[in-house]
């Protein structure tokens, strides 16, 4: 319907633009040009599913893990019963599957019906009668916990809600550090430690700035994580990249903000919901090195500051090098190539060889992988930026090729 009126809006301008001057005509003809190529876009990115692919190496790994990171569906399907994402997903052949959060609408929800969740439980039914999932919370799962005085819902809808994840076979975890091995019943897989990183609602409020430092993080999670394993944190809101690898991530996995309402291609996002314009976080693969970390700063006071002071964002982003069309390159089982990071391997210096003589990393000391998810909120303002299944590999330094 809106597009229709649009299109309608568009046709009306341009004729009336003979009435005016020849360069008012031509003005007015290519401003309807790109708005109609926008609309287009919009449509097909809405509805394109993409399988990225992001590729992490760590001497703390022990072997290789494969699964899929799914966020920010917002009720959307793709097909009937979600069989195309269903199918999508069995492809890219999963040890596992990690739910990001913001899989509902919360603005929907209702105690006293089912549509709000329905295709949502009906998808995490069929993941989970083939793959262990693990689901964390994203801003409006929180908020159905906590709506605020003019929601037209309370509390009971983020009990109901949870409750029919878990009936369909997910984990649903909160601020809780858990064994890979525990999830996926394979004993080999406890070479990597699981944490679900849930900060208060307030962080999410808009045009409002919020940082955190590593005692908020320790609040929620603990000690820093145990040198020997390899640390995966999944932390919805990706401004939290700097204080959990500050805090002793190896690994951070994010969503929240759709890749940006508006993605030009090798520029990135141009708005976040947050909203922020040009955000520095808004799809694809961050790091930390030595150089911009907190602990690597080498100043007194930002180390001081690690600890009990705001940590503001220090990540930049190394991928995906996209095409104009926001794809990247395809490899040869159909996924795109979203990057790959090696991690530091803990010598003294990133860039000076172990003792082995094998390859102690690119000096990265944390990665992010920011997905830039499967649905869009309010609105479908998806333009150079399809909706994206991410596939990540965890890979033994080792293993590589």
């Amino acid at each position: 319907m809106r597009t229709v009126i649009l299109v309608r809006i568009v046709g009306l301008c341009v004729a009336q633009s003979y009435r005016l001057g020849v360069f008012m005509r031509v003005f007015l003809i290519i401003f309807g040009c790109f708005v109609a190529f926008n609309l287009i876009m919009m449509m097909i990115d809405s509805n394109r599913l993409v399988t990225r692919q992001y590729r992490i190496v760590s001497s703390k790994l022990r072997r290789c893990h494969r699964f899929v990171y799914l966020t920010d569906l917002h009720g959307k399907q793709f097909g009937k019963d979600d069989a195309k994402l269903v199918e999508k997903i069995r492809l890219a052949k999963p040890d596992f599957i990690l739910i990001g959060g913001d899989m509902i609408v919360r603005a929907d929800s209702d105690p006293d019906s089912t549509k709000w969740y329905d295709s949502v439980v009906s998808l995490i039914r069929q993941l989970a009668a083939e793959f262990p999932v693990f689901c964390v919370n994203g801003n409006h799962e929180l908020r159905l916990e906590k709506p605020y005085p003019f929601d037209h819902f309370d509390g009971e809808c983020y009990r109901i809600y949870t409750e029919q994840l878990c009936e369909a076979g997910a984990r649903v975890s909160r601020n809780e550090r858990i064994r890979l091995s525990d999830i996926t019943g394979n004993s080999e897989d406890n070479d990597v430690e699981l944490y679900s990183f849930e900060p208060d609602h307030c962080i999410y409020n808009k045009f409002v700035t919020h940082t955190i430092n590593v005692a908020y993080v320790k609040e929620r999670l603990g000690d820093k994580p145990e040198q020997g394993g390899f640390s995966l944190v999944l932390s919805h809101h990706p401004k939290h990249f700097d204080a959990l690898a500050a805090w002793g991530a190896d690994a951070v996995i994010s969503g929240h903000c759709h890749g940006g309402c508006l993605r030009l291609p090798y520029i990135g996002g141009v708005i976040s919901p947050d909203p922020e314009l040009f955000p520095r976080y808004s799809g694809g693969m961050y790091v930390l090195d030595e150089e911009n970390s907190a602990e690597g700063s080498g100043s007194t006071e930002d180390n001081a500051n690690t600890e009990d002071h705001d940590i503001k964002c220090r990540g930049k982003r190394i991928f995906p090098k996209d095409n104009f069309l926001g794809l990247g390159r395809k490899l040869e089982n159909g996924e795109r190539d979203a990057g790959e990071c090696r991690l530091d391997s803990g010598t003294t210096s990133a860039y000076s060889e172990k003792s082995d003589g094998s390859n102690p990393g690119d000096g990265h000391c944390s990665v992010m992988i920011l997905s830039c998810g499967t649905g869009m909120h309010t609105i479908p303002a998806r333009i150079f930026n399809p909706c994206e299944i991410s596939v990540i590999e965890l890979i033994p330094e080792k293993g590589t090729k």
